[in-house]
């Protein structure tokens, strides 16, 4: 929950940073897969690219 609006752009760009950094890092006790997650992103990015190669915009 974030109690001040933001566009889903900037909120993914600061996530995947997060991700990243947290990835480095290496905590002590943190057993999440942040690498995994930035592998998401990246699938879903390219998935959203490719929508958008296959399917004009023209929608009326």
């Amino acid at each position: 929950f974030i109690p001040v609006p933001i566009k889903a752009k900037y909120f993914v760009l600061g996530y995947t940073a997060i991700e990243l950094f947290s990835g480095i890092g290496r905590f002590a006790g943190d057993n999440v897969a942040h690498f995994a997650h930035l592998g998401g992103a990246l699938f879903g990015f390219l998935l959203i690219k490719l929508w958008n190669i296959k399917r004009p915009n023209n929608f009326y």
